[in-house]
């Protein structure tokens, strides 16, 4: 298990990296829809408005609704290019972690139609990926049209209402990063369910691992350590099945396990019931060689980390360091 733990581990890292570079995207086409909203801003009077200026206002309106309608279609199909190779990766990876649980090269993989489907009808907290970001979308073009209109009932100056797009545009960034985020690892978690599942003959079921620091959500938290059948249905525990991720930038990801008895730690059930299961990363990390914490994290990050200068939550963004599709699929040698 200890294993398959570091692999797994090292690939949570290098997916991390592989959204850092979509997220990169994401952060130029909202800092350029910043600029094109504020240079439009800069050309209205909002404090002296005649009947004329206000038909403006609406123009104004109007134009904006335009930029971020072409904005975030480009972001929805370019959030899509990548998906599909994404999941053919992480079902190549899934292969290798259970030929490693078993020792030997015999897990397959499951059909190209089966992972196109998979693509096709990820839902992301109960919706497609396409619908949360018209909703996006939609949140931000009112968000604007509702500050403008409210800005010139208020005889808010054009800086004032600069000054508020601002905030309106570093939210829309934020959600729009963690939809980004939310799709690689619900296409990365879908892809290696479904190979876990076509090889059902060699899993004996799943455990949901959660990376434990600081950021780890209660209900993460509360699902670490937690095993499933390939029926899954709960072992030891009360919990339902949930494929993560399971809120906004979850981390998590599913284990195979060959035998339903094992545990994070590699123990086995005990009389009084299933052992806890504690995997705390910064505990893991510590047991790594300095050449191999540099080179999982980044020699500057995992430098300023050994220092004490960085928290834990810190060292895991990688956002500085970006995979692209090609980088991460080489890292499957």
């Amino acid at each position: 298990m200890n294993d398959l733990l570091d692999l797994l581990t090292g690939r949570s890292i290098d997916l991390l990296r592989f959204d850092a570079g979509q997220r990169r995207h994401v952060a130029a086409v909202l800092t350029d829809i910043q600029r094109q909203l504020l240079a439009r801003i800069a050309e209205e009077d909002f404090e002296r408005l005649s009947d004329w200026q206000r038909r403006r206002v609406t123009a104004l309106i109007d134009d904006v609704n335009a930029i971020l309608s072409e904005s975030y279609s480009g972001l929805a199909d370019h959030s899509q290019t990548g998906l599909p190779g994404l999941a053919k990766t992480e079902a190549k990876f899934a292969a290798k972690a259970v030929n490693l649980a078993i020792g030997a090269k015999l897990a397959g993989l499951p059909g190209p139609d089966q992972l196109t489907a998979l693509v096709d009808n990820t839902l992301i907290l109960g919706a497609p990926t396409a619908e949360w970001w018209a909703r996006q979308e939609s949140a931000a073009q009112f968000g604007f049209a509702n500050l403008v209109r409210q800005g010139v009932i208020e005889g808010r100056t054009n800086s004032d209402i600069a000054r508020q797009v601002r905030g309106l545009l570093d939210t829309s960034r934020r959600n729009a990063e963690a939809l980004t985020r939310t799709s690689v690892q619900a296409v990365a978690n879908g892809a290696r369910m479904l190979t876990y599942s076509a090889n059902s003959d060699l899993v004996a079921g799943v455990m949901h691992v959660s990376t434990l620091d600081s950021r780890t959500s209660e209900v993460c938290r509360a699902r670490s350590g937690k095993r499933w059948d390939n029926n899954r249905t709960p072992v030891g525990h009360s919990i339902p099945f949930a494929l993560p991720p399971v809120h906004w930038s979850c981390r998590s990801t599913l284990v195979p396990l060959m035998s339903l008895d094992e545990h994070i730690d590699g123990s086995q059930s005990s009389k009084d019931g299933p052992v806890p299961a504690e995997w705390d990363f910064g505990d893991w990390l510590k047991t790594k060689s300095q050449a191999e914490q540099d080179a999982l994290l980044g020699r500057g990050k995992a430098a300023l980390w050994r220092d004490g200068k960085i928290t834990l939550a810190d060292l895991l963004d990688q956002s500085g360091r970006p995979l692209s599709l090609a980088q991460l699929e080489a890292r499957l040698d």
